[in-house]
């Protein structure tokens, strides 16, 4: 055995590979968020990153059928093991179905899978270093020659300040992520879905993004149904006027903004795409809340909710005025990866709530590509007026 093949056996001997296991109960921002983070905290360990194909129902399953099904396949999935894991088709239109290694690849076929929740682990107040984690996922695996730490969480959002401390350690920070080069990945995906949509390159693209479906309220009969995230409650009260006025601006400000802008720089010059879930999945969750007990509605309720139903559906019309502004409004795969596309593409990206259109943004807009993320509820003149930058 020569000296080259002695130096590849002892590298491999010290490499250390982890995976992570996203939580599937979180839309794709959230996953994306999660695995920025703790793809960071791998790499500041001095392992070696590990793809897990993963799974997102979250962002494209609202109604009841789907939802069946999808707790049905979650209950199989248990007892099938993670290396045989498949993807869909939404995670391979972002082109993280595939990596540099990947948990399927025949020579982890006999790797154990080391379970490491890191939750629990990052409870100990002890845990305050890359020394201080290492050894503590290392006991787990010390009885296990070959094997993959895979980094199971169930949402580590409160203790994204102590994984920061602990990436710092090892003098890393959250850049790290551009390693797995999510945007040169999107765009090779990109190349199986060619022509299925179009941007107009020729003019600044203005993207603007309304989250609705799971942040709205709606006025019945008097009472205030609010819908955030998978929560729901009812108000018996006129203390909701402010914040049903507040659900209902975010269409209005944003259609002002766009005519601002276009009042200031002409409308020639842009093309603009409005993206909405729409209230799809607030009105799923309204009447799925109902039959469970959760929420009381009478009948004179129900009939309310059937008209203002009908009357939302109209809500974003007003944008249609305007021959170059296009809608893609309603949840469904089609409308989700023709949203992500636009927002990825975007030169100007305006959002209101929630982190969807601006992690996948800054996820997988090119990094030599400049852009301009405005925030409508804190959009002034300053912030318009850099849009001349763009003509």
């Amino acid at each position: 055995m020569n000296e080259q093949s002695l130096n590849l056996d002892s590298q491999k001997v010290d490499e250390t590979f982890f995976t992570v296991k996203l939580p599937e109960q979180v839309g794709l921002s959230d996953q994306l968020w999660h695995l920025s983070k703790l793809y960071t905290l791998g790499i500041a360990l001095s392992y070696t990153y590990v793809h897990t194909p993963f799974k997102c129902p979250r962002s494209y399953n609202v109604g009841y059928f789907e939802t069946v099904i999808e707790k049905s396949k979650s209950i199989l999935n248990k007892f099938t093991s993670i290396n045989s894991s498949s993807t869909d088709k939404l995670i391979e239109f972002i082109g993280l179905d595939k990596h540099e290694l990947n948990i399927s690849d025949q020579q982890f076929e006999l790797c154990n899978i080391v379970e490491i929740n890191i939750d629990e682990i990052l409870k100990d107040d002890k845990i305050n270093s890359t020394s201080d984690l290492k050894k503590c996922i290392e006991y787990f695996g010390l009885y296990s020659k070959e094997k993959i730490y895979s980094f199971v969480t169930k949402g580590i959002y409160k203790f994204e300040s102590k994984i920061e401390q602990i990436v710092r350690s090892a003098n890393l920070d959250d850049s790290t992520i551009k390693k797995l080069k999510l945007p040169e990945k999107y765009w090779k995906a990109k190349e199986k879905f060619s022509g299925k949509f179009s941007i107009d390159n020729s003019k600044v693209k203005i993207t603007l993004h309304i989250r609705k479906g799971d942040r709205t309220c709606i006025n019945l009969n008097g009472k205030l149904v609010s819908v955030f995230a998978s929560s729901i409650k009812v108000i018996d009260s006129t203390d909701y006027r402010d914040e049903l006025k507040q659900s209902l601006m975010d269409t209005t400000k944003a259609y002002n903004l766009i005519q601002e802008i276009f009042n200031k720089y002409g409308e020639e010059y842009f093309s603009v795409q409005v993206l909405s879930d729409g209230y799809q999945r607030t009105f799923f969750t309204i009447i799925w809340a109902m039959v469970r007990g959760k929420i009381k509605l009478n009948l004179n309720d129900l009939k309310q909710l059937h008209k203002t139903k009908k009357a939302l559906s109209k809500e974003f019309n007003d944008f249609l005025r305007f021959s170059n502004i296009s809608l893609v409004v309603g949840e469904s795969k089609q409308n989700l990866f023709q949203s992500i596309h636009a927002i990825v593409c975007a030169d100007i990206l305006i959002i209101t709530s929630g982190g969807f259109a601006y992690w996948v943004h800054n996820f997988f807009r090119k990094s030599n590509q400049p852009s301009l993320i405005i925030n409508l509820n804190s959009c002034d003149n300053k912030v318009v007026n850099k849009i001349s930058k763009f003509l």
